[in-house]
């Protein structure tokens, strides 16, 4: 490895703490609610917008990593959200709810992931919602749904969906397949 790589690559490094990694989920890729649409938007940007009453966003499988470490690491889903334009709906906020699935054992109930409780503006803004701990282990599926309020009720004033990003944050470790200790 040179020196520009070592250096282009030490962005993702988190000093003392191991390394962030954001994957993107293309929006085209998504388990979309009904009445959802990939539309563009007035900037001819890709968005997928919310029809109005629709409080169902998306569905999404995440694969737990190897290397996951619940007391070190953490999870999160970001997502670029806000409004198509807003006078009455002046309320919405997402909201999330993610079920874990394990092998041999049944589906969980809502694990009530932790997220910003952030009021929705036409400016585009990140929403993050904390998936970690709740006993994830590797291998495990997290079921992520993003919901709204329900706020979003006035046509003309949907909620656009911008970009999807997973984050991932890991203590510097090497997974060796047969002994995770």
């Amino acid at each position: 490895m040179n020196e520009a790589t070592i250096l282009t690559n030490a962005k993702s490094f988190v000093s003392g703490d191991g390394f962030v990694v954001r994957k993107p989920i293309p929006l085209a890729a998504l388990n979309l609610g009904t009445n959802v649409a990939i539309a563009a938007d007035e900037t001819n940007a890709i968005v997928a917008k919310v029809t109005l009453a629709n409080d169902v966003v998306f569905n999404q499988d995440i694969a737990i990593p190897y290397d996951y470490d619940e007391a070190q690491d953490h999870l999160k889903v970001r997502v670029l959200v806000s409004m198509l334009t807003l006078s009455t709906d002046d309320d919405v906020e997402v909201d999330a709810e993610a079920y874990k699935k394990r092998a041999g054992v049944a589906l969980g109930s809502d694990v009530a992931p932790v997220k910003v409780g952030t009021v929705l503006t036409v400016a585009e803004q990140w929403i993050e919602t904390d998936v970690s701990g709740n006993t994830l282990i590797a291998d495990d599926i997290l079921i992520f749904k993003l919901i709204t309020n329900g706020g979003n009720d006035t046509s003309g004033e949907e909620v656009l969906l911008h970009a999807v990003q997973i984050e991932y944050k890991t203590d510097i470790v090497a997974f060796d397949n047969t002994d995770r200790d």
